[in-house]
């Protein structure tokens, strides 16, 4: 008998070759316990485990180029769909988390179009969840800038590179508006008159980004400066880039300034 539990029994008179042992008839319960024997529990079904590979990937600044990285049975090396993985992006000191799942094909994606130039560790972590497990994966992206192309004969296209220097960039006592005052000069050190510059200023208000673009020209020594009143009220910081589009003659150039 392999389990326990409780019985009735009757027991007769017994006796052994005609001689009564003095045992009346009667009906008892008797209980009977398991010997040894070990409880059974459920047990929970273990994780999947998982593995991320990825590659350092390098891209030109504002390519829109995508990260990539795929997600496999660590078992059969089979690509997993539908695992929760977080990227995180380590731009300095600061980083940004983005929340991915893999597709179909086991891939995580994400944009490199908002990185700046400049080397970026990515930590790629299986977001905690009941179905799969896997280690971090760190690897990293590399933002070079765009080269500028000269004409396909091979010969100088003749135009002269340029540089934008931002000389004074700040807070007014308003907190929607700032002052700038930015040179623009070609790679020979001349001033560039009568050009227009571009500016454009990202706004973080409470946590909600909004932009305003608005231009000027240079004067006749290359400086082009003034105010910019964003308009919005409760802003917490401004990200001004100045940029000259170039021409014929000149290249295009940018310069950025955070103001916190």
């Amino acid at each position: 008998m392999t389990g326990g539990g409780t019985f009735t029994m009757k027991l007769f008179a017994v006796s052994i070759f005609g001689c009564d042992v003095g045992y009346d008839p009667s009906t008892v319960k008797v209980s009977i316990k398991p010997k040894n024997t070990k409880q059974t529990t459920a047990t929970k079904s273990a994780k999947q485990a998982v593995t991320i590979k990825a590659k350092v990937l390098s891209a030109t600044y504002k390519s829109g180029k995508k990260f990539s990285a795929k997600v496999v049975r660590t078992s059969n090396g089979k690509t997993v769909k539908g695992v929760p993985v977080n990227a995180i992006v380590y731009t300095g000191s600061s980083h940004k988390t983005i929340a991915l799942k893999s597709n179909a094909k086991g891939n995580v994606v994400f944009s490199t179009a908002k990185l700046s130039v400049g080397t970026h560790k990515v930590v790629l972590k299986i977001k905690s969840n009941k179905n799969y497990a896997g280690k971090a994966k760190t690897t990293s992206i590399k933002i070079v800038k765009k080269k500028s192309s000269s004409k396909s004969s091979g010969k100088s296209s003749g135009k002269l590179h340029t540089k934008i220097t931002i000389n004074e960039c700040y807070r007014t006592n308003s907190i929607a508006e700032y002052y700038f005052k930015v040179t623009l000069k070609d790679s020979k050190g001349k001033a560039l008159a009568n050009k227009n510059i571009q500016i454009k200023t990202l706004i973080d208000m409470f946590g909600r980004t909004m932009s305003k673009t608005d231009s000027i020209k240079t004067d006749s020594n290359g400086v082009a400066k003034g105010y910019v009143n964003a308009m919005f009220g409760g802003i917490t910081k401004f990200d001004a880039t100045f940029t000259f589009a170039g021409d014929k003659s000149y290249y295009s150039s940018s310069a950025s300034k955070y103001l916190g």
